[in-house]
C-alpha cells in the first residue's frame, strides 16, 4: 500500500514552474524522488548546473548540497544541508 503523502502528486510551485520554464532543457522534475513536503524534485541535467542553483541559493542564506539521483543516473538534486554533528 502507498504512503497516503505519495499518492497524490502535489503540483508543482510558481518557483519550479518559473525554473522548468526559463531551463527547459537543463531542469525538469524527477518522476520518483520526492522532497520532505511530498513535491517531486527539481531534476538537473548536469552537476554543474545544479551547483549553480546551490551557489544563488547560497546568497539568499540557504546552504545547499547536490546529489546525484539514486534512481536515474547522470541527474542531480539538491538539499538542504545537514550541521556537522559535534
Amino acid at each position: 500500500m502507498k504512503d497516503k503523502k505519495l499518492a497524490k502528486d502535489k503540483k508543482p510551485t510558481n518557483a519550479q514552474l518559473k525554473l522548468m520554464k526559463s531551463l527547459p532543457q537543463v531542469v525538469h522534475l524527477c518522476p520518483v524522488c520526492r522532497a520532505h513536503s511530498g513535491r517531486r524534485k527539481l531534476s538537473w541535467k548536469t552537476r554543474m548546473w545544479a551547483e549553480a542553483e546551490c551557489s544563488r541559493a547560497k546568497e539568499r542564506g540557504v546552504d545547499l548540497e547536490v546529489y546525484e539521483c539514486p534512481y536515474k543516473p547522470d541527474t542531480f538534486h539538491h538539499t538542504h544541508r545537514r550541521p556537522a554533528h559535534r
